[in-house]
């Protein structure tokens, strides 16, 4: 990635007047940048089901899951959840750092 496509990444960044824009920058920016086979952004909540705040999930039946079990059940099992409420400090994880072995194969 060249310094050009990241200073225009973070100025459509700057002028972002909502989160919603925000998230769909990041989001273009990160498709464009990464090889990732999927995108969620979520806003955890102690004592309630997660919020979507963005979601990016080109394979169909995964989608269809996601939307169906995750966030009724399934986030309880997310490590970056168990990570949010854990007695760690505020802290930005990798997944392979906090998530079981072989975590996901599952």
């Amino acid at each position: 990635m060249d310094k050009k496509r990241e200073y225009e990444f973070l100025g459509q960044l700057a002028v972002a007047h909502t989160l919603d824009q925000g998230l769909r920058t990041v989001a273009e920016f990160y498709r464009n940048a990464f090889d990732i086979q999927n995108m969620v952004v979520l806003h955890y909540h102690r004592d309630g089901l997660p919020t979507t705040l963005l979601s990016w999930i080109p394979d169909t039946e995964l989608r269809r899951t996601f939307d169906r079990l995750y966030s009724k059940i399934g986030f309880m099992l997310d490590p970056y959840y168990i990570t949010a409420f854990g007695p760690r400090e505020l802290t930005a994880d990798h997944l392979r750092e906090i998530a079981p072995d072989r975590f996901e194969t599952c």
